[in-house]
């Protein structure tokens, strides 16, 4: 799919992904885009999107969650989205929209219910950046980022946000720098850096925080799970390892440095914005 995507998300049918132009849409199959959800000016660039009970969320202009109806299988997987929009990240459990917002505008995560219940505003612990978010069952997941110092400090968590709306839980501190952040039915699994992209790694813990694990090393950027795999992003290529046992990872593709990746059936989806390296930009997709 060429362009230069901010964000994607993979269906039954269709790959998604949003630029300057606003969203569009391929056959997995590979085809001419089709046009979703224009984009009125470069300011109003959809930069984070979700798909879920036949519409598209995405962050319009001046931060207003819109939505817009698509045809299609229903959304089947998880999604990567850009943090770098008043929507820093969003996503969606079946039932929820959420949404983590950058500092400067509300340090909140906020969760919108689709039977269009009032929208539900969590603030999160000490003020921080929402860099990633993830919808469980019973919670979103949320890496978080605190600048201070005029940026020459950082201190980063990963925090829970219960659907009850009890209040946001630190359950893991002093995490490094948190780009990226995924969970299936037993773990949350986070990618973080340490003072440059190579120091940090790949990291898996329970629900609760405890049993935290290293599963690869250095940082990777974007991060996506199935049944058996964690695939990332690092240096250029995509990777895979093993969710249970780490180790030493298998390549799948080539990428760019910064980008997303999603795992859906029996493809693996990773997108390249134009970063001036070889790759060009684009979604791309390779077997398992």
């Amino acid at each position: 799919m060429p362009g230069h995507p901010e964000a994607f998300a993979v269906n039954g049918s269709f790959v998604y992904a949003s630029d300057y132009n606003g969203v569009s849409r391929v056959p997995l199959s590979g085809g001419t885009p089709e046009a979703v959800s224009p984009s009125q000016s470069t300011k109003d660039a959809v930069e984070s999107f979700v798909l879920g009970a036949g519409y598209i969320y995405f962050d319009g202009a001046q931060g207003v969650l819109s939505k817009v109806a698509v045809t299609g299988d229903a959304f089947l997987g998880p999604t990567y989205n850009a943090r770098s929009s008043v929507y820093a990240a969003m996503a969606f459990d079946g039932l929820n929209v959420y949404s983590g917002q950058l500092s400067g505008v509300a340090d909140v995560v906020h969760r919108w219910p689709l039977d269009g219940t009032p929208a539900v505003e969590t603030p999160v612990p000490d003020n921080a950046d929402v860099q990633a978010i993830v919808a469980a069952p019973d919670a979103a997941y949320v890496a978080l980022l605190k600048v201070t110092n005029n940026g020459m400090s950082s201190t980063g968590s990963i925090a829970r946000i219960p659907l009850d709306g009890s209040g946001a839980v630190v359950i893991a501190k002093d995490v490094g720098e948190p780009s990226a952040i995924a969970v299936d039915d037993k773990y949350v699994y986070y990618a973080a850096t340490r003072g440059g992209l190579a120091t940090g790694g790949l990291y898996r813990m329970a629900f609760d925080g405890s049993g935290l694990t290293t599963l690869s090393e250095p940082s990777p950027m974007s991060i996506a799970v199935d049944a058996h795999s964690v695939y990332f992003l690092r240096s250029s290529l995509i990777y895979k390892v093993d969710k249970i046992a780490g180790g030493a990872a298998t390549k799948v593709g080539l990428s760019q440095e910064f980008g997303g990746v999603v795992v859906t059936g029996g493809n693996v989806y990773w997108s390249a914005a134009n970063d001036g390296t070889s790759v060009k930009a684009g979604v791309w997709t390779a077997c398992k």
